[in-house]
């Protein structure tokens, strides 16, 4: 009985301690807002140049944690690895969690991870039956320093690394490895944010 009375002590100790110690994940002033924001990312793909414009939408929780989806499409015309030289489409989308530390400083660093999935097809034109048919899985972890514009503004270069598990036709192969990319996020929050 002296053992679990000792026990409990310490535990007790242990999370008083702990709440009263401050996280890495700390703002003076935590607001819950709604975001919306336009990104382009540029990586490579079959040895060219992929332009993905896309978007994301969601939430801000106590202004260092948010979630949210967001979503890309290879805007650009890209062959495919196949000797008919045949174009290929691909969209990729996912949920998306970051972590903001310090996001009152002017500039900050944001981590991010996307888990999600997408689609691609060969020749012809975006269509989302074919693509759904051709689906692969996608990780995305990613880091980026952010710049606080004006208090609802944010402007974020990142990088961020890839990962596709499926057969993607078109490329050159599985592609089940990585792809580094290179982001860049206009972020703007809800003005009344509380």
């Amino acid at each position: 009985m002296f053992r679990l009375i000792v026990l409990l002590a310490f535990l007790i100790l242990g999370v008083q301690a702990r709440a009263e110690e401050k996280t890495w994940l700390v703002t003076d002033e935590p607001q819950n807002s709604s975001y919306f924001a336009p990104k382009l990312r540029v990586s490579r793909v079959n040895d060219s140049l992929a332009i993905w414009p896309g978007v994301g939408i969601g939430w801000i929780v106590g202004s260092v944690v948010s979630f949210g989806f967001e979503g890309y499409y290879l805007a650009n015309d890209l062959r495919t690895a196949q000797a008919d030289t045949a174009h290929f489409s691909m969209a990729i989308a996912g949920l998306v969690f970051e972590a903001i530390p310090s996001p009152e400083r002017r500039t900050h660093l944001a981590f991010k991870l996307m888990i999600g999935g997408g689609g691609a097809q060969e020749g012809g034109t975006m269509n989302l039956d074919s693509m759904a048919n051709n689906g692969f899985l996608a990780l995305e972890p990613a880091v980026g320093l952010e710049f606080n514009l004006t208090r609802n503004i944010r402007i974020r270069p990142e990088v961020s690394y890839l990962w596709i598990s499926g057969d993607v036709p078109g490329m050159e192969s599985k592609w089940d490895v990585s792809e580094t990319a290179f982001d860049l996020v206009l972020r703007f929050k809800e003005p009344d944010g509380t």
